[in-house]
């Protein structure tokens, strides 16, 4: 048996280096040795046979020699294939070895082959003993098709072609910088960060820095990859929900941050998913939040209906739907804003809408809340502010019957409210429910009397005490406006007699043009409850029986909710409401559904915005949209680039139905503040009408519009002739505002000096006169009749008017202005009134025109600027500080009021004077960001960049905000803007100086797509009119079909999409017909009558 081998080779040791005596050292290194272990034999010489030539008879005689030389060396070579030093006989000092022959694979491919080196998987991650805590080892592995998909999805090591989003950024740096950014990440998800710097793009609005902790060692700022970013946000989130697991708004928060950590890499949701899988994770992820949320919350309003929303937009199935909302009002039905969305959900389902079933479902919110406010439901006690709710719920429902063509039972549903709240008896009013005092009013309704707003009415309370008496009662009248009748002449009639106008309407039609013209003339006719003998009834549907409003009746018993009412009828009648509205109305402008905030649920379609922005409202405001007068109108893509008005003019009985309403308010209301404003409504409500004929050169000369004008002059007298009014403020600043428009600032200029200087002291209630006196002179009140430019001695008259405001006294006019140092006392009493919450606006607005007139533009806006930041501030806290009261909202409109006039010395000034254009866009801006749906705001940032071609900022602008408005307005506003952009570059086009891109009509159908998908844009069926009638224009008829069944499946009860669609369609007139039979929409012209009349038009003919 051989003697046995050492384990290791290398420990063996030779005669050099160990001598044989040294026994005690081999006896140590005994443990080296294995006796099993025995040296494989030598291999034997390799000879080479060389096979013959296959193709060649001789080879190269290089390649030949070369051969011969590898095969010689091989025969030739003593050296083991092995490198054991037993076997080469070496010792350790010189046990090295040069290889000849080289590795060619690792010479042309940089690396190792993977089969010679020893692969082994690690546990624990990246973790490595003997590493820092800021080191880590990354492995990676391209073997297998798992582990290369993997691969693919890792950074690159200098460069990434994923660039961040939003507000995230890869960083540059160590992992210790990141663990102490944020000490509560994982280690596990940290441990991919790239240690790269990424390349920013050109642009890095989509690549801000996230600022998380402080400078490291190293002074650098960590900015955190997307991954990370991730993980943290949601970190951070979850500790503070386990800290505030009840705070509601926190829940909203992360509920809203899902969608932006979705689009980010390391989100879990993105990725390579398509869209729709991509969106069904990302709503069951929500579906997990909100029911961890309503765990913590069960009776929060907010969860509640956000939860229930969004199993709607997941496509669950309808009925279980409902029935959670049915069960959720059976625990709950104390709480307003439930019914005001159940309402909504309700009336955007096709497969089960119908009006009389909606009818039902308010009818039923109405006795509900009424019996909790009342107190005659025990179970359940009402909320703070439900009788401003029970207004909000009736104002939707009025104008859902006038979008279904229902307008009749919508004005009488408000002409019983008014009068069963305004008129009611004085001993009827201490009856103790909403229910037995209808009791009493169903006698009043049957019995014939005229109403509220037509001639001769008398009103419910006067009714039962003539009728008590047998005495006549007086009819409701302010003051004798029978002078006001001849301003409204019924339309004459060019037809000639015995003839038939609906004949003549229709001749040479075919029958769907015959229908679209009829229901159009009919709806615009009837607008109207039908009141007279049964002989001159022509459709019984216009008669409003009791049953129809007795259901819609409730007690409203605090007086502002009351001229509420009053101001919400005025509106839906079609007045537009003056100076930025009333704190009566603006007061639930939150709650207000897309749906009837944007202009949608009437039957006029005027042009959308009014392109000059000195107007205090754009013919998108709601006002404009919502008169039962307005007939229906074709609507188009060319109607986004119309300009004037906005809107049609009621016809004359509407208009006369409108002036005797006012004259009638004036009568039941008894708050002189109320009676005030009511008065300032009624000249500017006759004035509107005027205005149409001032403005055109041809008809301001002519008899008609000389009546008109010294009617509305004779009405204001009458009004400040009432014992009630001669010193009415307001109402005299209304007259001098008045005599500015029809005959210029000199007379408004005398009419001012005479109410001014019977007061030596300026009070509160003077300062708007003094402002409103102050414009007029600086020309920022529109003149119609003169073109008013302000001359310098207006100017000077101006400003000696701000001084006397910072005085407090009157002082008479000057010729020379105001003394060097008046001004600078002025300004000093300026300065030292420091803006607070009591200070009035008007003295405010004061302050700012002081400084232009007598320093600038720059002082001005820098005034401006403070006295808005102070606003923001002191409104910011009081809302933090208390519950939000819905019923006062002072303070919000006096910070619209102050932005709304910066904008307008702004725009006053561009036109005078060379100014940047960024100073007015910063300001609107500004603006835009406290009042997002603002139309006055949305217009004047449009139009200001639209001359420009300056698309880039507006896109950007709508992209960020449209998503997150509440209304409609400004998806409505970039539709408008980029339309616009179209049809100037298509008129440079036939011109021959511009091209149009070809991407923009594409651009224009992706951002209408946008709208019509939003929560805030679907509910809105002018946004779909638009997109139908854009696909019609590009002749993509197959295309504009598709969006009329999608649209009605959000709007089923919107009858002006029926009416679109007969138009762009003749040929589905009769399933169109069916459809609105089955919803129960009004029909007023059936299709056998007009087959009918054409018939009797073509006997006519022959």
């Amino acid at each position: 048996m051989s003697q046995p081998r050492p384990l290791f080779p290398s420990a063996q040791p030779t005669g050099e280096g160990v001598s044989a005596s040294d026994g005690s050292s081999k006896s140590n290194r005994s443990w080296l040795t294995n006796s099993s272990y025995q040296p494989a034999p030598p291999p034997p010489p390799i000879h080479e046979d060389r096979p013959p030539p296959f193709k060649r008879a001789k080879e190269d005689k290089k390649t030949k020699e070369k051969k011969e030389q590898k095969t010689g060396a091989a025969q030739g070579s003593t050296k083991p294939v092995t490198n054991w030093l037993e076997e080469c006989g070496l010792p350790p000092q010189e046990a090295y070895r040069l290889d000849g022959g080289g590795d060619r694979a690792n010479f042309q491919y940089s690396a190792l082959y993977s089969g010679d080196i020893a692969t082994y998987r690690r546990r624990f991650g990246g973790r490595c003993l003997g590493l820092r805590p800021d080191q880590s080892i990354e492995w990676t592995d391209n073997r297998g098709s798992k582990l290369a998909k993997k691969s693919k999805d890792r950074a690159s090591r200098y460069f990434t072609s994923t660039l961040p989003q939003n507000d995230t950024c890869l960083y540059l740096g160590t992992q210790r910088a990141a663990d102490e950014a944020s000490p509560a990440a994982a280690p596990s998800r940290q441990s991919h960060a790239p240690f790269f710097m990424a390349l920013q793009p050109s642009s890095s609005a989509q690549n801000t820095e996230i600022k998380e902790g402080e400078e490291n060692d190293h002074n650098h700022h960590q900015q955190l990859t997307s991954e990370l970013y991730a993980s943290q946000k949601t970190a951070s989130y979850n500790r503070a929900l386990q800290d505030d697991p009840h705070n509601v708004a926190l829940w909203l928060e992360f509920l809203e941050f899902q969608p932006a950590l979705q689009a980010k890499p390391g989100g879990g949701g993105g990725g390579g998913m398509d869209t729709s899988k991509a969106t069904r994770a990302l709503n069951e992820r929500k579906l997990a939040i909100f029911e961890r949320a309503l765990e913590q919350n069960p009776t929060s309003q907010d969860l509640l209906v956000a939860h229930l929303e969004l199993l709607r937009d997941m496509d669950q199935e309808h009925q279980s739907v409902m029935k959670r909302w049915r069960d959720l009002l059976f625990r709950m039905p104390n709480k307003p804003l439930l019914w005001i969305k159940y309402t909504e959900f309700a009336r955007t389902q096709f497969s089960t809408f119908s009006l009389s079933s909606l009818s039902a479902l308010y009818h039923k919110a109405f006795s509900t809340l009424t019996s909790i406010v009342e107190g005659v439901m025990k179970s359940h006690r009402a909320e703070p502010g439900t009788a401003g709710y029970l207004l909000v719920l009736f104002s939707q429902f009025t104008h859902c019957l006038a979008a279904a063509g229902q307008n009749e039972r919508a004005v009488a549903c408000y002409q019983a409210l008014m009068e069963f709240n305004l008129a009611c008896p004085s001993d009827i009013s201490s009856v103790g429910t909403s229910r037995e005092r209808a009791a009493f009013f169903e006698p009043y309704w049957d019995s014939g009397a005229p109403r509220l707003g037509e001639t001769g009415a008398v009103g419910w309370g006067q009714w039962m005490e003539a009728s008590q008496s047998q005495t006549p009662a007086k009819p409701l009248a302010f003051i004798d406006a029978t002078f006001l009748a001849t301003s409204h002449p019924p339309q004459s009639s060019d037809t000639n007699e015995g003839s038939d106008p609906e004949l003549e309407l229709i001749a040479d039609c075919s029958l769907p043009e015959a229908w679209l013209r009829l229901e159009n003339q009919r709806q615009a006719n009837d607008a109207l409850p039908f009141r007279g003998s049964e002989d001159d009834l022509s459709d019984p549907e216009r008669v409003v029986l009791f049953e129809d409003v007795s259901q819609s009746l409730f007690w409203l018993a605090e007086p502002h909710l009351r001229m509420k009412l009053v101001l919400q009828y005025l509106q839906f009648l079609g007045v537009e409401l003056g100076q930025g509205g009333s704190p009566c109305l603006d007061s639930l402008p939150h709650l207000l559904s897309s749906h009837f905030h944007c202009p949608s649920c009437s039957s006029g379609c005027p042009s959308l915005i009014n392109s000059s922005c000195d107007k205090a409202h754009s013919s998108l405001h709601p006002h404009n949209f919502c008169g039962v007068g307005a007939g229906y109108r074709p609507l188009s893509t060319s109607d986004l680039l119309t300009t004037g008005a906005g809107h049609s003019l009621p016809s004359p009985a509407t208009s006369q139905f409108i002036t005797n309403t006012f004259n009638q308010i004036l009568s039941l209301v008894t708050e002189l503040e109320s009676q005030s404003l009511v008065a300032v409504e009624w000249v500017r409500f006759e004035l509107a009408l005027l205005a149409p004929a001032l403005r055109d050169p041809a008809r301001s000369k002519t008899k008609d519009t000389r009546g008109k004008t010294r009617a509305v002059q004779k009405l204001v007298k009458s009004l400040l002739r009432h014992e009630s009014h001669r010193n009415n403020l307001a109402l005299w600043d209304c007259c001098a505002q008045l005599e500015s428009l029809l005959s210029g600032p000199r007379e408004a200029g005398t009419l001012y000096e005479s109410v001014l200087s019977q007061y030596a002291t300026i009070t509160p209630p003077l300062l708007p006169l003094y402002q409103h006196y102050c414009e007029i002179l600086m020309g920022l009140a529109g003149n119609i009749a003169t073109g008013h430019t302000p001359s310098p001695e207006s100017l000077s008259r101006a400003l000696q008017c701000t001084v006397c405001v910072a005085e407090g006294c009157y002082n008479k006019p000057a010729e020379s202005g105001p003394s060097g140092s008046a001004v600078l006392r002025a300004r000093h009493l300026f300065h030292q009134q420091s803006p607070s919450s009591n200070t009035p606006t008007p003295y405010l607005l004061c302050h700012a025109y002081f400084e232009y007139l007598s320093r600038g533009l720059q002082p001005a806006s820098s005034v401006f600027d403070g006295i808005i930041s102070t606003r923001e501030t002191q409104l910011s806290s009081s809302s933090s500080s208390s519950s939000p009261d819905y019923s006062d909202k002072t303070q919000s409109l006096d910070l619209l009021t102050l932005y709304r006039h910066q904008v307008a010395l702004l725009l006053q000034h561009s036109e005078s004077k060379p100014m940047p254009p960024t100073l007015l866009w910063g300001v609107l801006e500004r603006a835009l960001a406290v009042f997002p749906d603002d139309p006055f705001f949305l217009s004047a940032y449009t139009d200001s960049q639209q001359p420009l071609y300056l698309m880039g900022k507006l896109r950007k602008y709508f992209d960020s905000h449209a998503p997150r408005a509440q209304t409609a307005l400004p998806w409505l506003h970039a539709v408008r803007a980029e339309v616009a952009r179209y049809g100037r570059l298509r008129e440079g086009e036939m011109e021959g100086e511009t091209d149009v891109p070809a991407g923009l009509v594409n651009r224009i159908r992706a951002l209408l797509n946008r709208a019509i998908q939003s929560v805030n844009g679907r509910g809105c069926p002018l946004l779909w009119r638009l997109a139908m009638s854009f696909e019609v224009e590009q002749h993509r008829m197959s295309e504009a079909k598709a969006l009329f069944y999608q649209a009605i499946q959000y709007c089923p009860g919107a009858k002006v999409l029926y009416w679109d669609t007969v138009r762009h369609f003749p040929t589905e007139l009769g399933r169109v017909l069916e459809v609105m039979e089955e919803r129960e929409l009004r029909i007023r012209a059936p299709l056998e009558e007009v087959q009918m009349l054409l018939d009797a038009t073509t006997q006519q003919n022959s």
